[in-house]
């Protein structure tokens, strides 16, 4: 009978016992791996690309320039504008052509063929004006080098294709270098009135370019204030410490890449 008795004693410890282990497991909170971090995401922006301008003008350039309106060509190298709605006489800085309408003097050679060639080029065009020193001459016309977007310098490209010939008077240079060089490259290719002109005519051909490197046999003449040497090897702008400096054709480099004749603006 005692034996009975331990027996259930026993059988109800160990009872015991494990429910005791059981309460004691389930107090046991197992460890738990820890959350991922919060990842914030921001809202994605969409960037807006401003396509490269081809005719865009060098900014120091464009901040001394005014627009106007040609509203008529009086000569090869003077024409009238509408500026800021007043009319306004333009004589070209830096240059001359033949006359057509002088009152004392004859039509010159060239003279019709150079008015034609301008009122052809401006007529009706917007233009923005550049001052160089003196904003007049004795006879009241506004004094400026003309450029057209997406064209040029009027002033040279008149000079280039034989239209028109050098004429400076300091102080106002500022774009002599690059007229001469002009004028070189017209005479050289005989080409407007240096052929069909005869008799002499002023030359600039052996006039030191002011301003700008003389040129050598390592140094292309289509970059006249810096040595660029000839093409090949290609250079590109990367390559050039200068920047915003005047380009002749034909650019071997294509360091004018818009045409506007300022080379590698960036």
């Amino acid at each position: 009978m005692l034996s009975r008795t331990l027996t259930v004693r026993s059988l109800l410890a160990l009872l015991a016992l494990t429910l005791s282990l059981s309460f004691a497991c389930k107090g046991v909170v197992p460890t738990e791996s820890p959350p991922p971090p919060t990842v914030f995401t921001a809202p994605v922006q969409q960037t807006k690309i401003i396509p490269n301008n081809p005719t865009r003008l060098h900014t120091s350039l464009t901040d001394t320039r005014e627009p106007a309106l040609v509203t008529r060509v009086i000569d090869g190298d003077t024409v009238e504008v509408n500026l800021n709605g007043n009319l306004q006489t333009v004589r070209y800085i830096g240059i001359d052509t033949p006359e057509t309408k002088h009152p004392s003097k004859p039509i010159e050679c060239f003279g019709p063929e150079a008015y034609r060639f301008n009122e052809e080029l401006i007529t009706g065009m917007q233009v923005l004006l550049e001052k160089d020193t003196t904003d007049k001459d004795r006879y009241g016309r506004l004094l400026r080098y003309v450029w057209i977007e997406k064209v040029g310098l009027v002033n040279q490209i008149l000079v280039e294709n034989g239209y028109a010939r050098v004429s400076t008077y300091p102080p106002d240079v500022k774009y002599e270098s690059l007229l001469i060089a002009a004028e070189s490259l017209a005479q050289a290719d005989g080409i407007g009135r240096w052929s069909a002109c005869s008799g002499p005519s002023p030359s600039h051909v052996d006039r030191p370019v002011s301003g700008a490197r003389q040129g050598g046999a390592n140094c292309s003449p289509s970059y006249l204030t810096l040595c660029v040497p000839p093409f090949p090897p290609d250079l590109d702008c990367d390559a050039i410490e200068e920047a915003h400096f005047p380009v002749l054709k034909p650019d071997p480099h294509g360091l004018d890449a818009d045409r506007d004749g300022i080379g590698c603006e960036r």
